[in-house]
């Protein structure tokens, strides 16, 4: 049985395949999306534990997706993992304001991906009425 159910979206082919295959190695049941039209089809069609979400896509970036989630009532209480390549302070910023529940910059180490997916969802499963 998996460790649980993740959603990697981000536009960049390469860095899903990386951070699928880390996550896969781990235990976690993964799919990808490329972008957010993507992702929501793919929220509509299975529940998801965990989002590891991009900041710079085309078309709707992770910021504004990531508000949008904070205020669905189906959707915001999933956490989500930033994965991006940006690391500006004003960025990070804006991802925990606007509901993120952690910040990772890419390139990351598998380990640290890993364990920070791993004690989010930790984290989330003592919430009450996780």
């Amino acid at each position: 049985m998996a460790k649980g159910r993740v959603l990697i979206v981000d536009d960049q082919e390469l860095d899903r395949k990386l951070s699928t295959l880390d996550l896969e190695d781990a235990g976690y049941w993964v799919s990808q999306a490329g972008d957010v039209t993507e992702a929501l089809d793919l929220m509509a069609q299975r529940p998801f534990d965990l989002i590891v979400l991009d900041i710079g896509m085309p078309g709707t970036d992770g910021l504004t997706f990531l508000r949008g989630l904070r205020t669905s009532d189906r959707f915001a209480r999933i956490p989500v993992v930033m994965l991006t390549s940006s690391d500006e302070m004003e960025d990070e910023l804006q991802a925990m304001a606007g509901g993120a529940t952690s910040y990772i910059v890419k390139p990351s180490h598998r380990e640290l991906l890993v364990s920070t997916i791993t004690e989010v969802l930790e984290k989330a499963k003592q919430q009450p009425g996780a």
